[in-house]
C-alpha cells in the first residue's frame, strides 16, 4: 500500500470517528507495537518543528495558526494527553461555531 493510500485511509477513519474521540482513536491506531521507535521520535520531532514554524509565522499574513494546529495534531498521534486536549478543544470549538451560527440566524430573522 502506498503512502498516499495510507494517508487517505487514515483521513477517512479520522473523519468517521465521533467528535470528541477522533484524536484519541487516532492515537490508539498509531500506537501499534510494531511501529519502530525511530518513526515515533521522527513524528514527534516533525510535529514540534511544525509548531515552531507556525509560531514564527503567526504575526505574518498567512496560515500561521493553521500550521500550529497541524503540528499539534501530529504530536497528538504520539501523546495521549495531547490527544485528549485536542478532543476537548474540538468539542469547545464546535460549541462556539454552533452558537455563532444560531446568533447569526437570529440576527437575520430579525431584519425587516
Amino acid at each position: 500500500m502506498g503512502m498516499s493510500e495510507r494517508w487517505r485511509e487514515e483521513w477517512h477513519a479520522f473523519r468517521a470517528s465521533a467528535p470528541g474521540r477522533r484524536f484519541l482513536e487516532r492515537y490508539e491506531r498509531a500506537r501499534c507495537p510494531e511501529r519502530p521507535m525511530h518513526e515515533r521520535i521522527a513524528r514527534f520531532l516533525c510535529g514540534f518543528v511544525t509548531i515552531l514554524v507556525g509560531i514564527v509565522l503567526i504575526p505574518l499574513p498567512g496560515p500561521g495558526w493553521l500550521i500550529v494546529g497541524f503540528g499539534v495534531t501530529m504530536l497528538a498521534q504520539e501523546s495521549h494527553r495531547i490527544a485528549r486536549v485536542c478532543d476537548a478543544i474540538e468539542l469547545r470549538f464546535r460549541g462556539w461555531t454552533a452558537a455563532w451560527r444560531r446568533h447569526r440566524e437570529e440576527r437575520r430573522s430579525r431584519r425587516p
